[in-house]
């Protein structure tokens, strides 16, 4: 469709989980441009905290009155929930969009993120391979090549659950050039202990086994 349209396009962003697979080297989707750990778009797709402040005031407001809190304590519960994503190497706190207007919207705190669903392919992929995310409490590391291969059919899922949001970026190690991922905020980590794991895990599970060294290490 975008090739048969190009004549009529000027600019086009794809977004998603997976990494879009370009056709041949003589397509004209080659010149697509992954701007997934670029420092120029590190914050287009999230709100930061100076925008939280600078333009949802009110909101915040209204929401502490609401919960019969402190304006600095209804700041600091949407921080602790839904803040702390990074997606570059020296990155400021990016918040979750969608939790935080539904909070604005409802006036009430919640975990939002489960009414945006799932990747089908991810949750298949998890369960097939027995790959137990709670063992993520502890530090993920992972190099600058493979935190960029997030296909489908990549075997190691960590790519994966850091573009669908279920890891960030912690740290840069420049040094070996590896990234240190964990969980982003309260409402991943309650994710992952709730309904997550109730999709993904069926019968009994081995958690005291240990993953492959080269799909991720923990200190």
């Amino acid at each position: 469709m975008l090739k048969c349209a190009a004549r009529y396009l000027r600019f086009v962003m794809l977004t998603g989980v997976t990494k879009f697979s370009k056709v041949s080297i003589f397509s004209d989707l080659n010149q697509l441009v992954d701007i997934s750990l670029d420092e120029n778009f590190s914050g287009i797709c999230g709100i930061s905290e100076a925008e939280l402040l600078q333009n949802f005031q009110p909101e915040i407001q209204a929401l502490a009155e609401r919960r019969k809190m402190s304006r600095d304590e209804a700041f600091a519960k949407l921080k602790d929930l839904y803040d702390g994503y990074h997606f570059v190497k020296n990155s400021e706190n990016i918040c979750n969009p969608f939790s935080i207007l539904n909070t604005f919207k409802k006036l009430d705190f919640a975990y939002y993120r489960f009414a945006t669903g799932t990747p089908t392919f991810l949750t298949k992929a998890l369960r097939n391979q027995n790959y137990d995310i709670r063992k993520f409490e502890d530090n993920v590391y992972i190099s600058a090549v493979s935190i960029m291969d997030y296909r489908y059919e990549n075997q190691n899922l960590v790519p994966l659950l850091y573009q669908s949001g279920y890891l960030t970026i912690k740290s840069y190690e420049q040094d070996g050039d590896f990234y240190v991922l964990g969980f982003p905020n309260e409402e991943v980590v309650g994710s992952n202990g709730g309904t997550v794991t109730a999709c993904y895990w069926k019968a009994s599970v081995d958690y005291s086994s240990t993953l492959p060294k080269p799909w991720y290490e923990t200190e």
